[in-house]
């Protein structure tokens, strides 16, 4: 492919798997635009994003608007022929979609038109669904609306959590990007409209969804807990307490007490549920530091065997 000048926008680390693909392929970019650095901790520390290291590392322009609606004059001075963006974190203006010469394109987390929005991951395994891909598609200004260029797709296990399925979908997204970059920079690139009436939508995780819900059925309580790990964390109320639980797996068994905390079962901490049971192997209490479950089971996890979560 000839020299073009590219644009990359994007901030997480599946957004940086994306970029080390394309400079593993020897595409030259000509400015990063990403979200700005964190304060994070009592120290307020600066943090990176992943995104803003990996260009630092190649000496890559880094391009850090607050607020990209307002301040995008950077972008239209590179004069672009193609803007690649994932999980960038800001609605991209009409200036910057409009300006390459051929368009912008984002790399979207699910099998459009299904789970159009901020968190397709996390929602389509809360959901149950048995699979997932990643979407290349050409930018509009309604949200994850426009045309579809291509699709990969991924299966989503039993022991598959966002975790690992934001993962698979970095490398995959670097494959789609790198093997259609050269179709997407010609005049007659071939994109499908979405079928509006396939469409569904995965708003953000909200604070109150952190918050398992123990009512509801055992398949939909395990889905939850591994749609929201590692990051945000789903939790439960143990003794006035945040509990999160970061990594379990599921036994179907005949239980007596529905959410009593069994202690030790097999190789983790048990939590009884209406038609088995929450094998716990990674958790976090409140103000404490992260611990497998063997730890949490030695230190204070004792003490709360045969007590319900709240």
């Amino acid at each position: 492919m000839d020299k073009k000048s590219i644009v990359f926008m994007g901030t997480p680390k599946i957004a940086a798997d994306v970029l080390q693909a394309l400079l593993d392929a020897g595409i030259s970019i000509d400015l990063v635009v990403t979200q700005p650095d964190k304060k994070v901790g009592r120290k307020q520390t600066i943090v990176y994003s992943p995104v803003k290291e990996l260009a630092l590392q190649h000496n890559i322009e880094v391009f850090q608007p607050f607020r990209i609606k307002e301040d995008y004059q950077r972008i239209l001075d590179v004069n672009p022929d193609l803007v690649v963006t994932c999980a960038y974190g800001q609605i991209v203006p009409d200036q910057v979609l409009e300006a390459p010469k051929y368009g912008c394109v984002n790399l979207h987390g699910s099998l459009l038109p299904k789970y159009r929005g901020g968190a397709p991951i996390q929602r389509a395994i809360w959901n149950g669904e048995e699979k997932t891909g990643m979407s290349l598609m050409k930018m509009v200004s309604q949200m994850d609306a426009g045309p579809v260029f291509a699709q990969k797709e991924t299966l989503i296990t039993s022991q598959d959590t966002s975790t690992t399925i934001f993962e698979r979908l970095g490398k995959i997204a670097g494959q789609l990007i790198v093997e259609n970059l050269e179709a997407l920079c010609q005049e007659n690139a071939q994109y499908k409209e979405q079928d509006p009436q396939l469409v569904t939508y995965a708003p953000i995780i909200t604070k109150e969804e952190e918050r398992i819900d123990l009512t509801k059925d055992d398949t939909t309580i395990f889905n939850q807990i591994r749609a929201l790990a590692q990051t945000p964390g789903g939790y439960v109320m143990l003794h006035g307490k945040k509990w999160k639980i970061i990594d379990a797996s599921y036994q179907p068994k005949s239980i007596a007490t529905p959410m009593e905390v069994l202690g030790w079962v097999n190789d983790g901490y048990g939590i009884a549920l209406h038609q088995g049971v929450l094998v716990v192997h990674q958790c976090q209490m409140e103000g404490k530091p992260a611990m497998d479950a063997k730890s949490f089971f030695n230190g204070q996890g004792r003490n709360f065997v045969k007590e319900s979560i709240e």
